[in-house]
């Protein structure tokens, strides 16, 4: 300011001024206002643009542009502001609540440079995050309990995170309420909680199964969603077959035993093991004198009657009662056939040694009995009808098959007939009893089991002969006249004559024993009897009778000396 002249209004001379600085100092309100955003759901592949935090902040209460503020750029965790304002949430964030402050400040429009002083306001801005989880109910496929199935399905094929099916690395699986065990220790379905594959373990009962289980959010064990998985199980496929066993040699006795009859049979289409326990076997008709065995074998007792024999029988699948099938094993059971054999051989005993048969002399019977049927035989015994035969031992019993040669013996006195017929001839009987009481018989034959001949044997001993030296000296040689084979001419006479034609002796029924002559005189003309014939010469005269009748003769010369 300067001094003016306040007559002239000019300025005085010299000058009389002084000067000062004013200051003013101008502020426009800015306000950085919280803003409200609708919950996120982020994209799982890329950023996803929320909104831009300028939108109601204001300077001089009105809207700011870009030309006269600024945004600082900031970072907070998931969530981003550029220069301009734009508020940026990052892929895959977790639920949950996420703060991010930001500040503005006033630029000069001219210039775009912050203004001095600073004009600046922050503030807080809170985003809320949700991935949206939804667990869907599954219904899985039927599954055949007895094999099982590892992959029957997965719980998360129709499962969605954030729309989109869900990853195994989104979230984790967990089981709140397993399958229920029809039996207490029986297998269930299970859900593997790394995967979601459920499966179903082979021998798994039939029954609908339900599992619930949940999925949460990885990195955010909080956000999670219920389902429930429902697992059909079915039966087994089992499949009993009819066995035909008439094919297999089975006999009344000893019986027998045939096959398994599950060896046919399957379980799901696999062959039934019955020590493993996949099936129980139970006969529902089983003839009298049939047996359903343990090992599924049928036994066929001993004695049975013969003929056709059905056995119905199921088989149930263990870890389902209710899944049966049957079938039928149809058995033949061959009638007894029980038989015998005897074979007769004669031994001839010469008990002097001589080399020919005299009466009374033995002949030994020798038997063998066979058992040649199929089944056991008792009570074997041996009958021979020839009068005179003395059979010993037994009775015995064989096995089928069975032979025996020592328990059976037999002896017969040789007869004056057998030595006039020159041979022995008969037939022995072997009988026994099979089990069913039937009694077999054999006629005996001489070296066969299937013919049927008589026994013979030749004996020698009816041919006449007249040994003709005496000496009855007492040294037991020829001491009497000796006439082979007169046991078979009982009827005869025997008249000695001496050389000048006179009867010295004569006998009816000579026997060489009582009977006979050993030098003595039994004849009128003998003058001392005791004292016997003198040495000589004589002449004898033999006659018998055969059985015939016929009057046969011997004559000739013996001699006498002492």
């Amino acid at each position: 300011i300067c001094e003016v002249n306040p007559v002239t209004g000019l300025a005085v001379v010299p000058s009389n001024c002084d000067s000062v600085t004013d200051t003013i100092v101008v502020l426009n309100p800015i306000d950085a206002v919280v803003d409200v955003y609708p919950t996120q759901t982020p994209s799982t592949t890329a950023p996803t643009t929320v909104g831009n935090v300028t939108t109601n902040d204001t300077l001089n209460g009105v809207p700011v542009t870009a030309d006269n503020t600024d945004v600082t750029p900031v970072t907070e965790g998931p969530l981003s502001i550029d220069d301009k304002g734009v508020l940026t949430l990052a892929p895959n964030t977790p639920s949950g609540s996420y703060p991010i402050t930001y500040t503005i400040c006033e630029v000069n429009p001219v210039t775009g440079l912050a203004v001095v002083p600073s004009n600046c306001d922050s503030v807080t801005d809170t985003i809320v995050v949700l991935n949206i989880i939804d667990a869907a109910n599954d219904v899985m496929p039927t599954t055949n309990g007895g094999l099982g199935n590892p992959m029957v399905g997965n719980v998360l094929t129709n499962d969605t995170f954030n729309g989109i099916p869900v990853k195994i690395s989104d979230v984790n699986v967990m089981v709140s309420n397993p399958a229920t065990p029809l039996t207490p220790g029986a297998p269930v379905p299970v859900i593997d909680r790394v995967t979601g594959i459920v499966s179903v373990p082979a021998g798994t009962p039939s029954a609908t199964y339900t599992i619930t289980y949940q999925i949460c959010e990885k990195l955010n064990d909080t956000n999670c969603d219920t389902a429930i998985a429902t697992i059909p199980v079915g039966m087994p496929i089992i499949d009993a077959v009819d066995d035909d066993y008439t094919g297999i040699q089975i006999y009344s006795y000893p019986g027998g035993r045939t096959g398994v009859v599950l060896e046919n049979d399957t379980l799901n289409g696999n062959p039934i093991v019955l020590g493993r326990g996949d099936v129980k076997l139970t006969g529902i008709t089983v003839p009298v004198g049939l047996t359903l065995n343990d090992d599924g074998t049928i036994s066929v007792s001993p004695n049975s009657a013969s003929g056709i024999y059905i056995v119905n029988y199921t088989i149930c699948d263990v870890i389902n009662p209710t899944n049966c099938d049957s079938a039928i094993a149809t058995i033949k059971v061959l009638a007894q056939n029980p038989a015998i054999a005897l074979v007769k051989t004669a031994t001839f005993l010469d008990e002097n040694g001589d080399g020919l048969a005299q009466v009374g002399e033995k002949i030994r019977y020798n038997f063998v009995v066979t058992n040649t049927g199929d089944v056991p035989l008792i009570n074997i015994a041996i009958n021979d009808p020839l009068p005179g035969v003395v059979v010993s031992g037994g009775p015995i019993s064989l096995l089928p098959g069975e032979s025996d040669s020592t328990s059976f013996t037999g002896t017969y006195a040789i007869t004056v007939q057998d030595l006039n017929q020159g041979s022995v001839s008969n037939q022995a009987t072997a009988s026994g009893t099979s089990p069913r009481g039937i009694i077999v018989k054999d006629l005996s034959d001489e070296n066969s089991n299937t013919k049927d001949e008589p026994t013979v044997i030749i004996v020698s001993g009816c041919k006449v002969e007249v040994f003709n030296l005496v000496s009855p000296n007492g040294d037991g040689a020829n001491d009497y006249l000796h006439i082979e084979g007169l046991d078979c001419y009982p009827k005869n006479s025997v008249e000695i004559y001496n050389r000048w034609g006179v009867l010295v002796y004569s006998a009816e029924g000579y026997n060489n024993n009582e009977v006979s002559f050993k030098g003595f005189s039994d004849g009128r003309v003998t003058i001392k009897q005791s004292e016997g014939l003198p040495d000589g010469t004589y002449y004898y005269i033999l006659k018998f009778t055969d059985f015939e009748g016929r009057i046969l003769s011997k004559a000739g010369y013996l001699y006498l000396t002492k």
